[in-house]
């Protein structure tokens, strides 16, 4: 079996006078990153032919390639514009019809990365109002201002946190975080004060492992919440290699002798078969976790998407690969639901 490509995590851009951006972060030579906020969708300091156009459907997890092949292009050196010594790419989401919590999670995390990199990015507004709705509902805006320099509004349906690992651990600070968001979580399902600790434990050991493999700037990784009516939908999200890309570079040998597929390799990494980067036995636990947990109908509608594998595990005949030339996510992606049941489920697990 050929080995995957190695995905670079080292891609250049170029900033914008408007660009999405954190205020504290931004150099005095260069106004506040920003989102256009009028319902017209015009950039019109960049030409059309510079923008780079999302798709107009831009759901993730049912028109996957199309969405792969936009945050491919997102990332590309070709997307780079230079203005001085600034750095930007422009993007307009002008045209989109349809649009999931997903791509706005890989979107919003590649978004941040960027800025870490030192990246301008700026954009616009749907014309559809309710895409446009979803967009200001999913909290993709959080820490962002408008081109008048004034912070949006902080929605209270959601939360987007990013937590970053470079020492190669979490803090207290990142740790109390984690179990405030996930005690209001489980308050919000049962519609009482309850905590749910094995739900943080179920994230930082998915913390551990962008640790160990990821090569995401600052070994950063992204936590999505978003409050729906008797459910939480909940998405993990870092921009690195990629676990396939990882798994390929320790046992590409072994895999060569196999007759698996793709989707049976990554499998296999949920059910802990290979071994960690680290060899250490308490690590490479967090796949594991997973699997657990929906096994035992802790978590709904679980999904996972890694380089050019999705995996759905509520659906597994929904699983796919990508064979076409370009079309992979330089990252790991999970999504799942919550619900009262769940929650339930998780605190009364004998494992608890």
């Amino acid at each position: 079996m050929k080995s995957l490509k190695k995905l670079s995590s080292k891609k250049r851009h170029n900033e914008s006078e408007r660009v999405l951006n954190r205020k504290a972060q931004i150099s005095p030579t260069i106004r506040p990153q920003r989102l256009n906020g009028s319902n017209g969708a015009n950039i019109h300091y960049v030409s059309s032919s510079k923008r780079i156009k999302v798709p107009e459907d831009f759901r993730l997890l049912t028109n996957t390639e199309e969405c792969l092949k936009f945050f491919r292009k997102l990332r590309s050196r070709g997307s780079i514009q230079h203005k001085g010594n600034q750095q930007r790419v422009a993007i307009t989401l002008a045209n989109v019809e349809h649009i999931d919590y997903a791509a706005i999670s890989v979107f919003r995390s590649i978004v941040e990365e960027m800025h870490k990199r030192h990246i301008g990015v700026s954009g616009d507004f749907p014309r559809n109002q309710e895409c446009k709705k979803m967009i200001i509902r999913s909290g993709f805006l959080h820490n962002m201002y408008d081109k008048f320099n004034r912070p949006f509004p902080r929605q209270s349906k959601s939360d987007i946190h990013f937590f970053e690992k470079g020492s190669g651990t979490m803090t207290v600070a990142d740790g109390r975080l984690l179990s405030r968001t996930m005690n209001t979580i489980a308050t919000d399902l049962m519609g009482k004060p309850t905590k749910c600790s094995m739900l943080k434990s179920l994230l930082m050991e998915i913390c551990g492992n962008t640790i160990e493999w990821s090569e995401a700037t600052d070994k950063q990784w992204m936590l999505g919440v978003i409050y729906n009516e008797n459910k939480v939908t909940i998405t993990v999200t870092d921009v690195g290699k990629g676990i396939l890309h990882t798994l390929f570079g320790k046992f590409q040998r072994m895999f060569e002798k196999m007759s698996k597929t793709y989707s049976e390799i990554l499998f296999g990494a949920f059910e802990q078969k290979y071994g960690s980067k680290s060899k250490d036995v308490n690590r490479n636990q967090g796949l594991r976790l997973v699997k657990w947990f929906n096994d035992d109908n802790c978590l709904k509608e679980l999904k996972v998407l890694t380089n050019n594998v999705l995996l759905d595990f509520s659906n597994p005949s929904d699983s796919r690969e990508f064979s076409t030339k370009g079309v992979d996510f330089e990252g790991t992606f999970y999504q799942w639901e919550l619900d009262k049941e769940c929650i339930e489920n998780i605190n009364n697990n004998s494992w608890n």
